[in-house]
């Protein structure tokens, strides 16, 4: 459904749970029967009648689906989650708007109708999850299996129920569809959807459509209102399907079926009620907002209004009718005239005895009886010759559809032979029932039939030249293979180049930090010779001192007599140096552990120590020379303190030179090792390098298969293999082989430069030929796409031509005998005469349409020969009817001439078939053969009937 601008008439007026909502499609174009919309007063005013039907609001034509949705659906999802059951009752006659007010139109929020609304809100409300999505344009089947209300009452409703896990409480909200303006089920339309709601509650969405609300509403709000459920009933009014009576008709039988409704689904009134006020309106509300039932009086008064208002615009239809109500008002009369005499004869007076009043009861009940019979009857007489009109309508509509599309077709096909005689170069006449027309047709399909053989033609010389270009891009394609096949290969060899010369100067920086290492140990070699010759020297003096220090112990020896009362003070000197000897030995074991040189010098040491301890002892003899032994006993203190102090630093420098000593050999030992590792990478690489001197040895062998242009990357590899070989035989100099390496790979680089300018003229001219072969392809394709459709077009013509040719002489000949015989039978009466001359007007309406049906379709033969038979039999009764009894004669001899012309059809039809097959023939030759000049674009005329077919087949809302 487009886009449209609804009117919303809502009655509030009921109780809470039952809304009632009217909504009339706008009627833009049509005779509007209501007069005015008083938006103010909420009220609506039939025009010509005193009639003014109340509601409490009344929104203008502007009104939109979110109005619709605040008036009725609001508060529907609210009232789902509280465990509610909801009811959604759309009624209405065809496009009216039913499936736009609940559905609406998908994509656009503003477009969507109540069941999508209500969906989301609840999806807002709740974590829902959708757990189904299903179309109810189902089989009756299957609806009769899904359905719970009885199918022969003509309505559906299907109920369809989702749930989750532990749901002990359920609410559905079911919407239907109501057709209100006939009696049969039409269709079934709406989508479901179901939402799994986490509160242990389950909800429904269906819709339907269904026929007739009087059945069928009451028990869906009957059930509604039992279980305490919301409804909200829509009637959907479109003054554009019908005409003005059946629009006044819907618009009163739904108000009168809501003031109905009332009495069957509201609760009972209490009994303060007040009765119904009479007046003018159908129906009359209650207090407490339910409708009461009208009276049969006023339901009589209400039809007999409508059939009085009722008017119609064709004369066949405004006679057919009036006479139809009026035999209904009369006998309704007559039903309606016995009631009052009765009434006011049968009325009791006091002395009229018991079995009159019984007489007058009984007369009165049988005439009431046979009103109400007389009524029924005069309704469904009106239902059917409603019915009647309507299906009369309905096909002149259609007939008169089907005649404008015939001559739309007509006009197309006519309109695009034009523009295809205009571009080969021709014109065709504007009378298209002309000889000249047919004349200029086959000049027409004689050059396209030349066209098509020079077609043929280039087509064979296109499809040569396809060949040619399918072996230049194989060959291409083969070389395109070698070259990247190569390219794969110098890539490959670039990659082991570019890891060798690292590897090379990886290993040459290597060789750098081992010398610097062994100059480092030399040098550290040099250091401790120096130290060891220092501490030799020192050694030596201290073995002079010793023996001076001796010499003067013998001088000592003679003087120690009297320096016995020193003995003491020596002693205990003695034993202090003893402990500081004892500690200095203990540091000097320690330091001993370190250096075995260091140990024996030590040792050295403690000997002389020894000896002067013995020495010292041999002092305790020695009183004389006390004196003297304590003064050599301090220098000898500070002399070995000085020697302590030089042997600490000695020792200090000997260990960092053992350090040094170590780490340098250590760096020696992983520089071997690495120089092995390297040798043995070096070994790797030369094995790496033969296998590509293999590699290369078969890409060479590859290269020299190929053509001419790729001897030049042979020699590369050659080159490139010579340079490897050169590589692998110095592998030991590392310098020389990373020398000859760059060289080797800046000229094949220099090289590889040369063969990828030579490789990207390759690519330019398969570019250029691959460009060259597509475009030839789309030539191809475009033209075989022009050759298909001139193909079709020329097969449609060669039909249509046959046909219109056919059908042409056949007309020229029966007018040429009918005028004979009009001009023969002129004079014999005026009445002949009328009567020729309608039978001219048909025999040319029956030409015209005769010419449109062979336009659009290729009638085959026994078709043709069936609609020949009814004309000559129309013909025949014609002649009966207006001819005189001495024009049987004639008759007679216009039928042998019909059976000639019968004759002729036949014979001109075989002739018309050998024709087509003969032109089949030649554009099946044509297409072996192609190309001279460029087609015209087939596309662009437009000749296929199903691409105006479907043009025209859009429908809207």
């Amino acid at each position: 459904m487009g886009k449209k601008k609804n009117l919303v008439l809502s009655s509030s007026s009921r109780p809470s749970d039952v809304r009632v909502v009217l909504r009339a499609c706008p009627c833009e174009g049509c005779d509007r029967e209501l007069s005015a919309l008083n938006e103010s007063q909420g009220a609506i005013e039939i025009r010509g009648r005193a009639v003014t039907l109340r509601h409490t609001r009344v929104l203008g034509p502007r009104a939109n689906q979110t109005e619709l949705y605040k008036e009725v659906a609001v508060d529907l999802a609210d009232q789902l989650l509280k465990g509610r059951d909801c009811y959604l009752v759309a009624a209405g006659s065809q496009l009216s708007g039913k499936s736009y007010s609940l559905h609406g139109e998908l994509g656009e929020y503003s477009k969507m109708g109540l069941l999508p609304r209500v969906g989301w809100k609840v999806q807002g409300l709740q974590e829902v999850k959708v757990t189904r999505l299903s179309d109810l344009l189902l089989a009756l089947e299957k609806i009769r299996r899904a359905t719970r209300l009885d199918m022969a009452a003509g309505h559906v409703v299907t109920f369809l129920s989702f749930h989750g896990e532990d749901a002990p409480l359920e609410s559905r909200l079911v919407a239907v569809e109501v057709l209100a303006d006939d009696d049969q089920l039409l269709a079934v339309e709406g989508i479901a959807e179901g939402f799994s709601l986490p509160c242990s509650r389950r909800t429904s969405l269906s819709s339907s459509a269904a026929t007739p609300p009087s059945s069928l509403l009451p028990q869906v709000l009957k059930a509604g209102w039992r279980d305490g459920s919301v409804v909200a009933f829509i009637v959907c009014f479109s003054p554009r399907s019908t005409s003005s009576q059946l629009k006044l008709e819907l618009f009163t039988r739904c108000l009168l079926f809501l003031d109905n409704l009332g009495e069957q689904v509201a609760p009972p009134l209490s009994e303060t009620s007040s009765p119904p006020r009479p007046s003018t309106e159908p129906a009359s509300r209650s207090r407490d907002g339910g409708l009461k039932p009208a009276s049969l009086k006023a339901l009589i008064e209400s039809k007999r209004r409508i059939q009085e208002t009722r008017t119609f615009t064709q004369g066949d239809d405004v006679q057919r009718m009036e006479d139809f109500h009026k035999g209904a008002e009369e006998s309704a009369a007559l039903g309606k005239q016995p009631v009052a005499e009765g009434l006011s004869s049968s009325r009791p007076c006091a002395a009229s005895p018991r079995h009159a009043l019984e007489q007058d009861r009984s007369r009165y009940l049988s005439m009431v009886e046979d009103a109400h019979r007389q009524l029924a009857s005069s309704e469904e007489a009106l239902r059917a010759a409603r019915r009647e009109l309507l299906n009369e309508r309905r096909q002149r509509e259609s007939l008169r559809e089907r005649m404008e599309e015939e001559t739309r077709q007509q006009c197309e096909l006519w309109s695009s032979l034009r523009r295809l005689a205009t571009s080969v170069g021709r014109k065709l006449p504007e009378d298209e029932k002309s000889h000249h027309c047919l004349d200029a047709l086959e000049g027409l399909i004689g050059d396209l039939e030349e066209e098509h053989a020079a077609a043929a033609a280039v087509r064979a010389e296109m499809e040569e030249l396809r060949e040619s270009v399918r072996v230049m891009s194989r060959t291409v394609e083969e070389k395109e293979k070698e070259a990247e096949e190569l390219l794969l290969e110098r890539n490959e060899a670039r990659e082991d180049a570019a890891r060798l010369s690292q590897q090379l100067d990886e290993a040459k920086e290597r060789n750098l930090m081992l010398e610097r290492l062994e100059e480092e140990v030399k040098q550290t070699r040099t250091m401790s010779k120096a130290g060891e010759r220092r501490q030799e020297e020192q050694v030596e003096g201290l073995t002079r001192r010793l023996r001076v220090l001796e010499e003067e112990l013998t001088r000592v020896r003679e003087e120690a007599d009297g320096l016995k009362k020193q003995l003491a003070e020596a002693e205990e000197a003695t034993e202090a140096l003893q402990a500081e000897v004892k500690e200095e030995r203990r540091r000097q074991e320690d330091e001993a552990r370190k250096s075995e040189s260091v140990k024996c010098e030590l040792q050295k040491m403690r000997e002389e120590a020894e000896q002067l301890n013995k020495e010292r002892r041999m002092l305790l003899s020695a009183q004389d020379e006390a004196d003297s032994l304590s003064r050599g006993m301090q220098q000898l203190d500070k002399s070995l303190a000085e020697v302590t102090a030089s042997l600490r630093v000695s020792e200090a420098r000997r260990e960092d030179e053992f350090k040094r000593a170590r780490e340098a050999e250590q760096t020696i030992l992983s520089l071997r090792e690495e120089r092995t590792k390297k040798e043995l990478e070096l070994r790797q690489m030369s094995l790496q390098l033969l296998a590509l001197q293999e590699e290369l040895r078969r890409s060479r062998e590859k290269e020299d298969a190929s053509k001419s242009k790729l001897v030049q990357l042979t020699s590369c590899c050659a080159s490139a293999q010579l340079a490897l070989k050169d590589l692998i035989s110095s592998s030991r100099s590392c310098g020389s082989i990373c020398d000859s390496m760059r060289m080797g790979l800046e000229k094949e680089q220099a090289r590889w430069r040369e063969l990828e300018g030579q490789l990207e003229r390759l690519e330019d001219e398969a570019g250029r030929l691959q460009e060259e072969r597509d475009w030839a392809r789309r030539n191809l394709e475009r033209e075989r796409h022009q050759h298909a459709d001139t193909r079709e077009l020329v097969k449609q013509l060669q039909a249509k031509i046959s046909a219109l040719a056919m059908e042409v002489e056949e007309r020229h000949r029966e007018l040429i005998v009918s005028r004979g015989l009009l001009e023969e039978t002129s004079g014999k009466k005026e009445k002949a005469e009328k009567n020729e001359s309608l039978l001219r007007e048909e025999m040319r309406v029956i030409e015209e349409l005769m010419h449109e049906e062979v336009a659009r379709r290729d009638l085959s033969l026994r078709e043709l020969q069936q609609q020949h038979k009814e004309l000559r039999s129309s013909h025949a009764a014609l002649q009966r009817k207006t001819v005189r009894p001495a024009c049987e004669g004639e008759a007679t001899s216009f039928t042998e001439q019909q059976r000639e012309l019968d004759e002729d059809n036949v014979r001109m039809r075989w002739q018309a078939d050998e024709l087509a097959g003969q032109l089949e023939g030649m554009a099946t030759g044509a297409e072996r053969k192609f190309r001279r000049a460029p087609l015209p674009e087939v596309e662009d005329l437009d000749l296929s009937p199903w691409r105006s077919l479907q043009g025209g087949g859009e429908s809207c809302y």
